[in-house]
């Protein structure tokens, strides 16, 4: 069920970029009833043709999951190195749902409670949601605040007072995202993304399977129980890295109890010594795993659908997903429409896009200076590369740089929504890879029942492959320092070091977090919503 309104909004937008404009506007309430045909042809080129085609196919994926929301439709053609995991809210607002989506087979569903792990200590202090959303609420308010007022900040002593708050947010930051990867996801953690390869898991399976039988199952039915343990808790093991905490063992051991109990074995329950069974697991993860290399982990990347509840967190920089190849999508029907655009391709390295056809737009507004001084020459020495500088641009210089380009990079205030609205964004009949490096550029705005809005889903709409902006405001030194870390990693721009190949956009973003001088502030401002796109340029 989720991205109900903008799946509506999506099927009310392609219908109008196939059969000419309707009453489309941003006030009205998109109907999910077909709307009689008013076909406008297109020109008979192939590039035309194939984009009808497109919009088409991606019509037809939404409307069968509108028509039959109650059955769940497996991802075809996914990748291996692709992982894909949403996180939803329960009803009653104390436990998530982290469901694993795997290529062409039934998902695995866990429900968590926040509170697990308070609970087994005894502690009082509840890590809610209210909690970490009133923290997140706050830092961000206090941060924004802080960057709008830094030009008027004078002298040492209100400078040294700046950074002072500044860092001290940075470290709560931090401290949240911690709390919601101990709290929430604890020994699950590992199913959004693996840290290990197995040598030998048929041997992994037996260590594991001795160790569980021997502290979980009732001393006198160990002989005669004929139950094998569940895979789901080996993968859960395999995944977590050797350096977790043993808060995190321990609730892979309730993992594989829960697990045990599902499939009526006779458990010990209470009885149950975790110290022990801790011990004894980590002598297993010394011997039987072995981390990922570098270029391992390299290949990975994990599609993250999160709630409108979840969505404003900064799920990227968590210590377990920190520093890997991550994205949003709104729900599998977008993803799914992008793996459409692949065709038949089913390798990460085949979604390249052509940087030579590149649209900019810097620092329209003329107060950026630093942002203009630090990119105006790289930008202008590209050969056919277009750009706006030092100006306002008309809607429609907008609109011609993202339907006809293949990126689109700006470096303005907020996210672009004073030159172009999003209704002009969701129509066009193609759109480009795009980088809004303005602040609050991919925030979405809570509409209480309904799925939030913003400009990162208009993007989406509109078909965009891969768009890069930021959850809250952000300073523009750090942020310039970290745009322009990504283009060295992505290729757009000459690498400090030549040897070095270019990695795709998610994995790019995820390194150069660490560039900023407030690595969570605003390094875990930018994320990446679609696909990790790869760029090339032609000889």
């Amino acid at each position: 069920a989720s991205s109900i309104t903008l799946r509506r909004e999506m099927l009310d937008i392609v219908r109008a970029k196939l059969h000419g404009p309707t009453s489309v506007d941003d006030i009205s309430w998109p109907s999910i009833a077909p709307a009689t045909p008013r076909s406008i042809p297109l020109r008979d080129d192939a590039g035309c043709t194939l984009t009808r085609q497109y919009w088409v196919k991606v019509q037809q994926n939404h409307m069968l999951d509108a028509d039959h929301p109650g059955i769940y439709r497996p991802i075809k053609n996914l990748p291996t190195e692709w992982r894909v995991a949403s996180l939803h809210l329960s009803q009653d607002r104390d436990s998530l749902f982290l469901v694993q989506h795997h290529n062409a087979t039934d998902p695995l569903v866990l429900k968590l409670p926040m509170n697990r792990q308070n609970r087994r200590e005894g502690e009082e202090d509840l890590f809610t949601l209210s909690t970490a959303l009133q923290e997140l609420q706050n830092i961000v308010s206090c941060s924004n605040a802080a960057t709008q007022r830094a030009r008027h900040v004078s002298g040492h002593d209100e400078k040294v007072t700046w950074w002072t708050e500044r860092k001290e947010l940075d470290g709560r930051m931090r401290r949240l995202v911690e709390n919601i990867e101990n709290h929430w996801l604890g020994g699950c953690k590992g199913f959004l993304r693996c840290s290990n390869s197995i040598p030998d898991r048929d041997a992994l399976g037996a260590a594991l399977e001795k160790v569980f039988r021997e502290h979980l199952i009732c001393s006198q039915d160990r002989t005669t129980f004929s139950g094998t343990l569940d895979d789901h808790v080996i993968n859960a093991f395999t995944s977590l890295p050797i350096s977790c905490r043993d808060e995190d063992l321990e609730d892979l051991v309730q993992f594989a109890v829960d697990c045990y109990q599902i499939n009526e074995a006779p458990v010990i329950g209470d009885e149950v010594d975790a110290d022990q069974v801790v011990c004894q697991l980590r002598e297993i993860q010394k011997e039987m795993l072995k981390p990922h290399s570098k270029e391992a982990s390299s290949k990975q990347h994990l599609f993250l659908i999160l709630d409108k509840n979840l969505q404003g967190f900064p799920w990227e920089v968590l210590p377990h997903l920190r520093g890997h190849s991550i994205s949003r999508i709104p729900s599998l029907s977008f993803l799914r429409d992008r793996l459409l655009a692949l065709g038949e391709l089913t390798s990460p390295s085949n979604m390249t896009v052509d940087a030579t056809r590149t649209a900019y737009i810097l620092n329209p507004s003329g107060d950026l200076i630093s942002t203009q001084t630090m990119f105006e020459t790289w930008l202008g020495g590209h050969q056919g590369w277009n750009g706006i500088k030092n100006r306002s641009p008309s809607t429609e210089e907008v609109k011609q740089g993202l339907a006809t380009s293949n990126l689109m990079l700006y470096f303005g205030h907020g996210g672009a929504e004073q030159y172009i609205r999003s209704i002009n964004i969701k129509q066009l009949p193609r759109c480009a890879v795009t980088m809004l490096w303005g602040c609050s550029s991919g925030m979405l705005q809570d509409q209480g029942d309904f799925d939030p809005s913003g400009t990162p889903y208009a993007y989406m709409i509109a078909g965009c492959p891969s768009l890069v902006a930021n959850l809250w405001d952000v300073t523009d030194k750090d942020i310039d320092r970290l745009a322009m870390d990504l283009f060295k990693k992505t290729g757009l721009h000459p690498p400090d070091d030549p040897s070095r190949e270019p990695v795709n956009i998610s994995q790019a973003l995820a390194e150069s977090r660490s560039v900023c001088q407030l690595r969570y502030l605003n390094g875990a401002a930018p994320v990446v919503y679609g696909m990790p796109v790869q760029f090339t340029s032609s000889p």
